[in-house]
């Protein structure tokens, strides 16, 4: 698979606990996934096609303090 063509969904997010990924192609629906890997207690990282390459958006770890 040839990385530096671009994608037609340019959001990424990976479960970094359960080392799954999956792309969206909105911003939202991508953070409609980040929460709810947020709410199983995993961290998520999420990544945009930018410029021929997939660039680091946002780390996001579970608030633990809830619950």
């Amino acid at each position: 698979m040839n990385d530096s063509r671009e994608p037609a969904r340019k959001w990424r997010v990976r479960d970094r606990d359960a080392g799954k990924s999956q792309t969206y192609g909105s911003e939202s629906r991508a953070y409609d996934a980040v929460n709810a890997i947020a709410a199983e207690g995993h961290s998520a990282m999420v990544t945009h096609w930018e410029d021929g390459r997939w660039r680091l958006f946002e780390m996001v770890k579970p608030d633990v303090t809830q619950g």
